[in-house]
């Protein structure tokens, strides 16, 4: 997972080289009838409609119309100290979308584009009081969701534009290890690991963007 983090990393730098059309991208993201990663630390879930973080994305397109996106999904980390139950929780999440342009040039003040994406997602959480055993706990894990990414663009200005983008999850695949501080666990629940998995959760997003 940590090889796949740094090739996103640097996959924009190598995609930017001969392309047409570049652009920079905000959005806003939210989640659907509890449509959020399987590991459940990235995104809140008690709502019908939860609005997570904002995320910057870099796009590319050639002159054949196919499109490359690659977005920084979530960034977070919190260290709680004080009171009765101190945690340190964090996550990261990164993902890349390709697919195409059903116009090759930017002529009209409306663009539809069809792609796919792979959005993968690591958290770790530690709760050194345990919460209700009272022993603490150690959570760690990776995850990775397929999504169906349709795009509707449209011109604001010459070069500022709105991107309604709803999509679906295909597939959340998730792996997630915990170790239990508890002396009265048998070996199996001290050190576990499940495996998670969803499909078909729609998401909601919609961002500015700039075109250079």
């Amino acid at each position: 997972m940590k090889n796949l983090f740094i090739l996103l990393l640097l996959a924009p730098s190598l995609a930017a080289v001969g392309q047409k059309e570049i652009a920079v991208k905000l959005y806003s993201h939210a989640t659907l009838f509890d449509a959020r990663t399987l590991l459940g630390y990235d995104e809140p879930a008690s709502e019908i409609v939860a609005f997570g973080g904002l995320a910057p994305a870099l796009f590319f397109q050639n002159e054949n119309g196919l499109y490359q996106e690659f977005e920084l999904s979530r960034v977070y980390y919190k260290n709680v100290e004080e009171g009765s139950d101190p945690y340190e929780k964090s996550s990261l999440s990164l993902r890349y979308e390709a697919g195409f342009s059903l116009e090759k040039k930017r002529a009209t003040n409306m663009q539809l584009r069809f792609g796919l994406s792979l959005r993968g997602y690591t958290y770790s959480y530690s709760n050194f009081t345990g919460g209700f055993d009272g022993y603490p706990i150690d959570q760690d894990g990776v995850g990775w969701i397929i999504s169906m990414t349709p795009h509707l663009e449209l011109n604001i200005i010459e070069n500022l534009f709105l991107d309604f983008s709803p999509y679906l999850d295909i597939a959340n695949f998730g792996v997630r290890r915990e170790f239990d501080y508890n002396p009265n666990f048998v070996d199996e629940q001290v050190d576990s690991i499940d495996f998670l998995f969803a499909a078909f959760k729609p998401r909601l997003r919609a961002g500015l963007g700039w075109h250079f």
